[in-house]
């Protein structure tokens, strides 16, 4: 991944335990390229038996339509498990123009 200090837009993500919880922070942009790495952060949160986990989307400051893919699979395939939250509004924008918005919660880690 790109070093975060050098690319405003730079995608990277840290994953840590917030009480009975995993929470996965992405920063910057997730876009194809981010994609996969995105992927295997979820499964290594789910293999940790650290549930729920909550994605933290704060700042977040770009979502394709690839990274929103791997956001509505990844919450699909883990129901329950998995909660989305913190969404600015340019990215709260992709769940709304595909009428998924109700897989965001409101709610903080």
């Amino acid at each position: 991944m790109p070093d975060p200090s050098t690319d405003d837009d730079a995608f990277w993500l840290e994953v840590f335990g917030q009480g009975p919880r995993t929470v996965v922070a992405l920063h910057g942009a997730l876009d194809l390229a981010a994609a996969d790495y995105v992927r295997a952060a979820f499964r290594e949160a789910e293999l940790t038996n650290a549930h729920p986990i909550f994605v933290d989307l704060a700042e977040l400051t770009f979502l394709d339509v690839v990274g929103f893919r791997v956001l509505f699979s990844e919450s699909t395939r883990m129901a329950g498990r998995l909660a989305l939250g913190r969404a600015r509004p340019s990215v709260r924008r992709m769940f709304e123009l595909t009428r998924t918005t109700d897989r965001l919660t409101d709610g903080n880690p």
